[in-house]
């Protein structure tokens, strides 16, 4: 079995933003956090400085033998930035989803009815459609949820989906000089098992440089059950 991953990205309005400089200023110091942790992570596991990596290379990268390294950057990147212990023991249990996502996982609950809730860091409410942020190391606040963002989370719960994680970010807007931050958001990371779809059959593609001849032929079982010779010319 594998998982497929569905992110909704939850704006948290400008008001809060202008209203909470606390919340804008705690985003970006885990931003700047977790963009270090990740670029001298990549650096020791390929020796360059900022590698353009696909996700199946990342996940490739990424195996069980390198936690231990993850862990000691973590460790020593994130106080730097004045990033409460929370944060970095999230960090090391989800220390792939940071490399991946770039942004440190919350510790999340939904509420579907009356769920009791168990003090999580983001509370997602949906019978009052609020997404509640606490327990971060700054006053709790609240974002109200769109009803095209419950229609979302119900359908991901069809399809049999759950909630994995939460995580809070900052756009980063590249400037002439200086880099700022703004736009504000909550991302909720769902996610549910599938299972891998096994082809029964393969189209393979020759293309003959010589002679610029193109070549099909379908494989099933290790053998070529059709084949066929495209004419001159054909795209």
């Amino acid at each position: 079995m594998s998982q497929v991953y569905r992110t909704l990205k939850i704006r948290i309005p400008w008001r809060v933003v202008e209203e909470r400089p606390d919340v804008l200023d705690l985003a970006t110091r885990m931003h700047l956090a977790v963009e270090e942790y990740a670029r001298r992570l990549l650096k020791e596991l390929t020796g360059q400085e900022e590698p353009r990596l696909t996700a199946e290379e990342l996940d490739r990268l990424l195996t069980p033998d390198r936690r231990e390294l993850a862990h000691r950057i973590i460790e020593e990147t994130f106080p730097k930035y004045g990033l409460k212990k929370y944060f970095s023991e999230w960090a090391k249990f989800f220390w792939r989803d940071v490399a991946f996502y770039r942004a440190i996982p919350l510790d999340v609950q939904l509420r579907i009815e009356n769920e009791k809730g168990v003090g999580r860091a983001v509370f997602v409410d949906l019978k009052s459609g609020v997404v509640r942020v606490r327990r971060i190391g700054v006053p709790p606040f609240a974002v109200e949820l769109k009803k095209s963002n419950i229609i979302w989370i119900k359908r991901r719960l069809e399809e049999g989906a759950k909630l994995k994680l939460a995580l809070l970010g900052v756009e980063r807007r590249r400037g002439k000089k200086e880099p700022t931050y703004g736009k504000l958001y909550v991302a909720l990371v769902f996610a549910r098992e599938v299972t891998p779809v096994e082809p029964r059959a393969l189209v393979v593609v020759d293309v003959n440089r010589l002679d610029h001849g193109i070549t099909v032929g379908v494989v099933k079982d290790g053998k070529i059950v059709k084949q066929m010779r495209l004419p001159h010319g054909a795209r």
